[in-house]
């Protein structure tokens, strides 16, 4: 989720601004759909008056795929940094992964573990269900340069 208060933003803004080099998990490389915070707050406000038949789990996604090293170097170019360097090394435990995330960031390791085992597995939409009975933001899903772009704003005023 994207959004300036987020622990999965602060931690991609954390990273990107203190890690030129990056010694990275190879599974950095794994999809992700980010999603803006005004999006899933649009789709969290409209499910509270779904029907009470309606009782399953939705996927809710932005419109962009990509890894996590490509939101770092879209971060970075958002954020006018020069792109990051990302060395993937194919012994980097989620574990350790967080330690670090801990250690390099005001993110405490405890919450960096679930995000960064997160990492792990490829987050992208399986279905998009929701659709049939909440339409998408009349303006479309905010793409991950505009979330990062306001969220990034936020952070600077």
């Amino acid at each position: 989720m994207l959004g300036s208060r987020s622990a999965s933003f602060q931690m991609l803004h954390h990273l990107s601004h203190r890690l030129p080099l990056m010694i990275a998990p190879k599974w950095l490389r794994n999809r992700i759909q980010p999603i803006g915070i005004d999006d899933v707050v649009y789709y969290l406000v409209r499910s509270a008056s779904l029907p009470p038949e309606v009782d399953r789990a939705f996927d809710i996604g932005g419109p962009d795929v990509l890894t996590y090293s490509q939101m770092i170097q879209r971060y970075t170019r958002i954020a006018r940094m020069r792109p990051r360097v990302i060395v993937p090394v194919p012994v980097f435990t989620p574990t350790l992964a967080s330690y670090w995330v801990g250690l390099v960031t005001p993110i405490d390791a405890g919450l960096a573990r679930p995000l960064v085992g997160s990492l792990v597995h490829e987050v992208v939409c399986g279905e998009h269900d929701i659709a049939e009975y909440i339409p998408d933001p009349p303006d479309g899903l905010v793409s991950f340069d505009d979330a990062a772009a306001e969220a990034l704003a936020e952070l600077e005023d």
